[in-house]
Formats: structure tokens, C-alpha cells, sequence
């Protein structure tokens, strides 16, 4: 009886997690499509793929401006209030005293 209740309990945690996870594409999803939409083109760089997932989520997207505004030749954007950059396809974010890599999921969460 507890093998089974302790399979039922994984297999709805996994169902959970699958639910998420789907939603978080949906929404990269959705970005990309009123990119495709509104710029008319079939290929989207991924700066404006973060824009526009930016836009749809109604965070503000802008290249930080001053001091301190580019990332080893890279621009550093600001996605609400935390600090980006964008580098092969793949955002960093400021967290502690160094850069790492994070989901845009999780960047929403953060702005």
C-alpha cells in the first residue's frame, strides 16, 4: 500500500512540474510568436526575443545607460531591475559578485 501511495505521490508531483515547465515554453512561445507578428520576419534575433518576452510580460527591456554599461564588449540591459546581458543565445544575470547564466522564467520572476 505504500509503494503505491509513494508512486501515486511522485507521479502527481511529476504531473505538477510537467504543467509548469509547459507553461514556461507557452510563454517563450507566445513571445516569439508576436515578434514573428509584429516585425514580419521568420527569424528573430535572441535580443529580441528577450524584448519581446519582456513586452508580452510587461517588464521594461532597455540597454543600461553610464557607467558600468557594457560586459566585456557586451551591452548590459536592464530587465526591470536586474541587470542582464546577453551572450550566444544564453542570459546572465548579476547575482552576488559574478555573472550566471539564467532561464527567462526565472529572470521574470527576479524583475
Amino acid at each position: 500500500y505504500r509503494v503505491v501511495q509513494a508512486r501515486r505521490a511522485k507521479e502527481d508531483r511529476l504531473k505538477e512540474e510537467e504543467e509548469e515547465l509547459r507553461g514556461k515554453v507557452d510563454s517563450i512561445n507566445n513571445a516569439m510568436k508576436t515578434h514573428i507578428s509584429v516585425h514580419g520576419k521568420g527569424g528573430a534575433t535572441f535580443r529580441e526575443v528577450v524584448e519581446d518576452f519582456a513586452n508580452h510580460n510587461s517588464i521594461p527591456f532597455h540597454p543600461k545607460i553610464g557607467s558600468n554599461s557594457m560586459k566585456d564588449g557586451k551591452v548590459i540591459f536592464m530587465f526591470g531591475d536586474t541587470q542582464i546581458y546577453l551572450e550566444a543565445n544564453v542570459v546572465f544575470t548579476y547575482k552576488g559578485n559574478e555573472w550566471k547564466p539564467i532561464s527567462l522564467s526565472d529572470l521574470m520572476m527576479m524583475a
